[in-house]
């Protein structure tokens, strides 16, 4: 799916297409004004000079080699001329009839394409000659003229042509059929001025006149939208441009040449892009074909289209012969086009996402003790096929997530590299710790705001690659709600949407922490266990200020600091903190008062202990107790020799040194160098 970008303000443009205009045209002579201001222009490679007259013609009997406005459903001359001036960056008028004047008014309507206008005209003492009507001198000898600023006059040669009616008629010519040294100058000072100028062709959510389009979004009865789109022609002119270099694009070209179906085609792939556009950025809305209209500065979409591929041909980006495109990208633009494409567009895969029906029946409930000797409901997956069928599809909602979402640095669980140990490591070197813990978190979640939270990440986030609708996202939160409020706390999705829930708040938190200007503030979460620490010694109201702001930024999210388990604790009162299970303790004052070490303490190394010898003890090398022993050994033992890899050995109590010497061993270390070399556990 292409899309349009937004992180393009200030585009430079590598060529400018330059619209000759005024005088009479006389296609093969040497001595035609426009044809030698067309060949002077083509000598500066960034320029594009565009001849209306030597390209298109209204109906071409005589000439198969210009193209056709009436092919295009364009029949009036004054659409042909103002779209063509809109699609230019530089307009020269070769101003020496009433008739010119009309251009000038017409490309003089509006500031922007104003801006745009050179106009070269007679001296005065060539129409003091009477040689020139006296209008010129009202044109542009005039005081109050403010019309145009640049209005570059030339020293012409002329000749009189007499009629028979009697009547006079003036010619005027360059000399030698050259521009003239002076009005080089003036010319190429234009054109430096002009090529100094920038677009903003910006896609954002501000739609207003001031930017690359103007939307006006009408609600109907049913709630959907009809929405009227006007671009610009500069916005349309490179995102047009831009498409082209696509293998969409290229797809069309390769397939069918045919001038008119091609062009639509790529018009249709244009205005889903831009309708996708308008879809992601406003939170999808639902856009039917006939609910959306596109304009181009007020003119249809595809007479606007058709007529922008006639100026691409003019300066040769696509040849369009006997209504066949017949070549696309010549060298020259070949790769200014496709560094245009990448700045302005993006694409992004639609997520296919199987939606999935869940029945009460996927889910299971139970009741597990806590410390405090009340209950805590855990609700996670039935042992049936739809409880098998449910897990599966969260595992891979699961994987996505953490594909496409960046969380949180402050959070340290549930994320790939994060664990308990690494939490408390944070907070090693720091004195003053300050440990607050969410009341009923999981069961506290408010549903709406997790749907915002969701589709904000998974739109804003890492996901470079896909598109999700907020309606993607109701149907994958739907399957995890078994209330009104809340996360089931079995499931292995809602750690994940946890932490998606707790980003804001984590990041916010910190920033108005920081503001507190503690030395060495840190602040970690695990889950629902919050430490912030610091060097300071803290005094009560700067502890109360604290929570404070805790209990002030988890309202927001509907949540509430539990009371009884908000901790402060000072290292320099007491020996060691616990932190997530994991002590952190000081040294003695007499050693080094500022060294740190992490502990799981005494009773889990005794824990780790038995086990060695239960496993040691065990005769049925292949038993399930035997098994079961083995890899809650490996586990444990990696668990706590990632904290405490020295004090294993050091802090073995004696009872269990003199049983490991019944068994031959003098140390621990031994024992898993023999466990090892037996490849009894593989990664002890």
């Amino acid at each position: 799916m292409i899309f349009f970008k937004n992180n393009q303000e200030n585009f430079k443009p590598s060529f400018f297409i330059a619209f000759l205009c005024g005088v009479t045209y006389k296609r093969d002579s040497i001595e035609d004004k426009r044809n030698v201001l067309y060949d002077f222009l083509k000598q500066n490679r960034k320029i594009k000079p565009v001849i209306l007259e030597k390209s298109f013609s209204i109906e071409s009997f005589d000439n198969t080699d210009t193209l056709r406005y009436k092919e295009i459903g364009l029949n009036n001359l004054r659409d042909i001329e103002v779209l063509t001036s809109l699609y230019s960056h530089l307009i020269f008028i070769i101003h020496e009839s009433m008739a010119t004047a009309s251009e000038m008014g017409m490309f003089s309507y509006n500031d922007h394409t104003a801006e745009k206008i050179c106009v070269i005209y007679p001296d005065e003492f060539s129409i003091n000659k009477n040689v020139i009507s006296i209008f010129f001198k009202y044109a542009f000898f005039n005081d109050k003229n403010l019309i145009i600023n640049d209005k570059l006059p030339f020293y012409p040669r002329t000749k009189t042509v007499y009629h028979a009616d009697n009547n006079i008629e003036a010619y005027t010519y360059f000399r030698n059929n050259q521009i003239t040294s002076d009005l080089k100058k003036k010319i190429n000072t234009f054109i430096e001025n002009k090529s100094k100028c920038t677009y903003n062709l910006k896609f954002d959510n501000e739609f207003s006149k001031d930017h690359s389009y103007f939307l006006r979004k009408n609600k109907k009865r049913d709630n959907g939208y009809k929405i009227t789109m006007n671009l610009t022609a500069e916005f349309f002119f490179y995102h047009m441009l831009a498409i082209l270099n696509t293998n969409e694009v290229k797809i069309i070209f390769q397939k069918n040449n045919d001038f008119k179906d091609c062009v639509h085609e790529i018009g249709t792939l244009f205005l889903e892009a831009l309708k996708r556009t308008i879809i992601y950025k406003y939170d999808d809305i639902i856009i039917k074909d006939n609910d959306f209209t596109c304009y181009v500065n007020g003119y249809g979409f595809e007479q606007a289209l058709f007529y922008l591929f006639y100026i691409f041909h003019a300066i040769g980006i696509v040849e369009i012969k006997d209504n066949t495109i017949t070549r696309v990208e010549n060298k020259e633009f070949e790769g200014k086009i496709r560094k245009l494409c990448k700045l302005l567009i993006s694409y992004k895969e639609e997520w296919k996402l199987e939606k999935l029906c869940v029945s009460n029946n996927a889910y299971k409930q139970f009741y597990i003790k806590k410390g405090n000797g009340f209950y805590r409901k855990i609700t996670t997956y039935s042992n049936n096929e739809e409880g098998y069928k449910l897990k599966e599809y969260h595992e891979k909602i699961n994987d996505f997530l953490n594909e496409n979402i960046a969380f949180s640095i402050f959070t340290k669980a549930y994320l790939k590299e994060t664990s308990i140990v690494k939490n408390a490591r944070c907070h090693l070197y720091n004195n003053t710790f300050i440990q607050i813990d969410i009341k009923d978190f999981f069961s506290s979640i408010n549903h709406h705001k997790l749907l915002n939270r969701l589709y904000f990440e998974l739109k804003n986030g890492n996901n470079i690659r896909y598109i999700v609708s907020k309606q993607d996202c109701l149907d994958i939160l739907k399957t995890c709600y078994c209330s009104s409020k809340g996360l089931p706390i079995g499931s292995v999705l809602s750690p994940t949407l946890a932490n998606i829930y707790m980003k804001s708040f984590d990041n916010s938190l910190y920033g108005k922490l920081k503001k507190l200007k503690l030395k060495n503030i840190i602040y970690t979460r695990y889950a629902d266990d919050m430490v912030i620490s610091c060097k300071d010694k803290l005094d009560q109201e700067t502890i109360l200020k604290i929570k404070e702001l805790v209990s002030k930024q988890l309202n927001y999210l509907g949540l509430k600091i539990n009371e009884k388990k908000f901790r402060h604790v000072s290292l320099y009162t007491s020996n060691h903190v616990k932190i997530t299970g994991i002590n952190i303790c000081k040294g003695r004052m007499e050693e080094n008062n500022n060294y740190r070490y992490l502990t799981v303490g005494r009773s889990k190394r005794e824990l780790l202990y038995k086990l060695f010898f239960e496993v040691l003890e065990l005769n049925d090398k292949e038993g399930f107790l035997y098994q079961y022993k083995l890899e809650k050994l490996k586990g444990y033992y990696a668990y706590i020799y990632s904290v405490e890899k020295e004090n294993i050995e050091k802090l073995c109590p004696p009872k269990y040194k003199t049983k490991l010497r019944e068994y031959g061993y003098d140390s621990f270390e031994e024992l898993i160098k023999k466990l090892r070399d037996n490849n009894i556990q593989g990664e002890l």
